[in-house]
């Protein structure tokens, strides 16, 4: 009877021991978030850790290897479906969480800025409660965490984490293919005109800045310049290749130079192609971020956002931010909100091609042992 009891508790205990990790929006939200994923699985080996993510995201967070499960909730209906229909979302995540709940050994880490969830998770009853600190949502959480005002978004989910001042990882890859996956993708691009001719091939993210949360062109460097700026990339000898969805397909229509792959790819299958890639050149969107996750050096374009945030900090990365000095509006995101611009988009128009045709050149060219990263401020 003893030895029954004993084995009940241990195998009580064991099941008890869970993590439910929130993170419901974005995807380039969620690969900022990646090597906090990583720190946390190798800090809590043993305990079964668990995604809420939102549908939309789903594709991304498969191919982060840091979860014993991942369970889905409607992000856009929670989002911006009706208050009854973002009733019934927040129910399932209450439901998610109390099932976590057994012994008392359930642990919630929030990784939004939204009080709201730790609300859920304490009327869940979950013990150990982490998240971001937001004044008066605080007393909800057991661990809040007060990122620094220019702290980077992946140094401040560590922090939340419990990892504060642990080191993050460097160019080691944090996703993962299945097998045959990332080989299959690359010859789907191949018929769609993706040839490897020896030439460098250059990713670009001229797009993004749509998800379920939002819809923002602030953060886009204008389109023409993409346009002028492949093709001075291409008569260097590089070869462009076009990334993004649906609606930044739309946008770009047809163009040339380089290789149109835009709106004709899944989010895992452009991953292959940012792999194969020696330079992602993108605004402060997914594309960027992709980059940082498979190992490949990135040249972010900021306006309305600070990189010191989102930037890019890979050996071999580079930014390039007008900043305050040139732009006194700049940066004008703060938590999810853009104001409307009243100057005429000036911290992206004024940033010229050649300043960015200079910065990729001088990466591409650099010996990878001494290629650092380049912050570039208040360009010319």
């Amino acid at each position: 009877m003893l030895a029954f009891w004993g084995m009940t508790a241990a195998a009580d205990e064991n099941r008890a021991r869970m993590i439910v990790v929130i993170k419901i929006a974005a995807r380039g939200d969620l690969l900022l978030a990646a090597p906090a994923f990583r720190y946390l699985r190798e800090s809590r080996r043993g305990e079964r850790i668990v995604l809420v993510v939102g549908e939309s995201c789903r594709d991304v967070a498969e191919h982060l290897p840091y979860f014993d499960e991942i369970r889905t909730i409607d992000d856009r209906a929670l989002f911006t479906g009706s208050p009854i229909a973002k009733l019934r979302v927040v129910g399932e995540l209450l439901r998610i969480l109390r099932s976590a709940r057994g012994g008392g050994h359930s642990e919630a880490i929030v990784l939004h800025r939204d009080w709201r969830y730790g609300v859920v998770a304490w009327l869940a009853g979950v013990k150990t409660r982490r998240g971001f600190s937001s004044g008066r949502g605080d007393r909800f959480l057991t661990h809040p965490y007060r990122a620094g005002e220019r702290e980077h978004h992946e140094a401040q989910y560590l922090g939340v984490m419990g990892g504060s001042g642990a080191v993050l990882p460097g160019p080691a890859t944090l996703w993962r293919f299945a097998p045959g996956e990332r080989e299959r993708a690359l010859q789907k691009a191949a018929s769609l005109g993706l040839e490897v001719d020896g030439r460098p091939l250059l990713a670009l993210g001229f797009g993004g800045g749509r998800n379920v949360k939002m819809a923002v062109d602030l953060k886009l460097w204008p389109l023409e310049r993409y346009v002028e700026l492949a093709g001075r990339l291409e008569e260097e000898g590089m070869r462009a290749v076009w990334l993004g969805d649906g609606h930044d397909a739309e946008r770009l229509g047809e163009v040339d130079p380089g290789v149109n792959l835009a709106g004709r790819l899944s989010v895992v299958e452009t991953a292959a192609v940012v792999s194969a890639s020696r330079l992602v050149i993108a605004n402060d969107t997914m594309l960027l971020h992709l980059g940082r996750v498979l190992g490949i050096p990135a040249l972010g374009i900021f306006g309305p956002t600070d990189p010191a945030h989102t930037g890019p900090h890979l050996p071999g990365s580079a930014y390039l931010w007008l900043g305050p000095d040139r732009v006194p509006c700049s940066p004008c995101h703060q938590d999810g909100y853009y104001p409307p611009c009243r100057f005429e988009h000036r911290c992206m128009r004024e940033l010229p091609v050649e300043a960015v045709l200079r910065t990729a050149l001088r990466l591409l060219r650099a010996e990878p042992s001494a290629a650092g990263l380049d912050r570039s401020v208040g360009v010319g």
